[in-house]
């Protein structure tokens, strides 16, 4: 079974998030490119390294505004925007890596 086609999952749910779409086309080509299964562990833990990243710089934008440090609302919800989108997006991809597994 091959999972070449994970790269395109939920395109077109996210597009106008560049640095996801960056993100996705960079990991699709290294998958299409591994030859072992390291690499592709590393990729992985890449992509949820960079979801947590997100996640806590959303965090971090939600307590400055809260206690007054920036008066910048669409920051924090453009941050909150994209954190959610990256961790859809890591959801979606294992999901498809597991239910790939379960047909092996």
């Amino acid at each position: 079974m091959s999972i070449n086609g994970i790269g395109n999952l939920g395109l077109d749910k996210i597009n106008g998030f560049s640095f996801v779409e960056q993100s996705i086309a960079k990991k699709s080509k290294e998958v299409s490119t591994f030859g072992s299964f390291d690499s592709f562990l590393t990729a992985a833990m890449d992509t949820m390294n960079e979801t947590s990243r997100l996640e806590q710089d959303a965090q971090k934008l939600q307590v400055d505004y809260i206690t007054g440090k920036t008066d910048d609302m669409l920051s924090v919800v453009m941050a909150e925007q994209k954190a959610y989108t990256a961790l859809n997006f890591t959801v979606q991809v294992t999901n498809k890596v597991v239910d790939a597994y379960r047909q092996i």
